[in-house]
């Protein structure tokens, strides 16, 4: 039997609240939506039994679990519909029952997504950061433009592109600052990949070392040599980190996986896993 995450508690978590709120208190599937932040068509999954997974009836047999459920209806009920405080609400009801169940946390969301004050402060500063980039990617695009020179033009392209993916970065913690329930659970790519990435990376680094040129093709030249090396050595650093991400996770199952959902004990190596991340930059 594979082990249910914490996403799947979640998502069940949903189903059991929509199921209360229809069901039990007689809300619309609009209203019930509204109040949980996702769709009426959700909710009718939700309420049907088609969305939730095994772990729904598992929750709704449990005492604990229900007395959980209901104060969450009732902490629910007493904020505005849609209000800040909401999500993390729902993401600390979650945790609670995922830690009975015998599963490890979620990937950590901050306090702070509970607090609507301090939500709101982060999301002007994140939107007013999008912005910024988006300003500074077209400006360097011009510079691109009208430069004379091919080399001066593909430094401002860099930069305009570098530009556009902090952008990007912006508008993923905007979504997830929204909304941190959608975000709960990260699918990690598989270990042997991420290996395979960074033996790659690596092997371009040495076969492919371009720094005696850096000499031989004027200032220029040199800037954009340099940029492409502190880019490979950024993609390195980050395959790295997202290694130790992944060695953390199986960390955390072996912790939990001793004990099933039901009770039983299996034994699993519990040793700790080194932390492989190079420092070095």
């Amino acid at each position: 039997m594979n082990r249910p995450s914490a996403e799947s508690v979640l998502q069940a978590l949903r189903a059991v609240l929509a199921k209360e709120l229809v069901l039990g208190r007689g809300f619309s599937r609009a209203h019930a939506a509204r109040l949980l932040r996702v769709t009426p068509p959700a909710v009718s999954q939700y309420v049907s039994g088609k969305r939730g997974g095994r772990l729904v009836e598992q929750i709704e047999h449990d005492k604990l679990h229900m007395a959980h459920v209901r104060e969450l209806v009732r902490d629910l009920l007493a904020r505005p519909e849609g209000h800040a405080e909401i999500s993390g609400l729902l993401l600390k009801t979650s945790d609670k029952i995922a830690a009975k169940i015998g599963i490890g946390p979620r990937v950590e969301h901050p306090d702070f997504l509970a607090s609507e004050g301090a939500r709101r402060q982060s999301l002007q500063l994140l939107r007013a950061r999008l912005e910024e980039e988006h300003g500074a990617a077209a400006g360097s695009m011009r510079f691109a433009q009208s430069a004379q020179d091919e080399m001066i033009a593909a430094l401002f392209r860099q930069i305009a592109s570098d530009s556009l993916r902090h952008a990007d970065t912006m508008a993923v913690l905007i979504k997830y600052v929204e909304h941190p329930e959608n975000l709960s659970g990260v699918r990690l790519p598989s270990k042997e990949a991420v290996v395979k990435m960074i033996e790659a990376e690596e092997a371009a680094d040495t076969d492919g070392d371009i720094s005696p040129l850096k000499a031989r093709l004027g200032p220029a030249a040199r800037l954009l040599l340099e940029s492409v090396d502190a880019d490979e050595r950024k993609h390195v650093l980050l395959l790295k980190g997202l290694l130790t991400l992944i060695e953390s996770q199986e960390k955390q199952k072996t912790r939990w996986i001793g004990k099933d959902m039901f009770g039983s004990s299996k034994p699993f190596d519990t040793s700790d896993i080194r932390d492989k991340t190079d420092r070095k930059f």
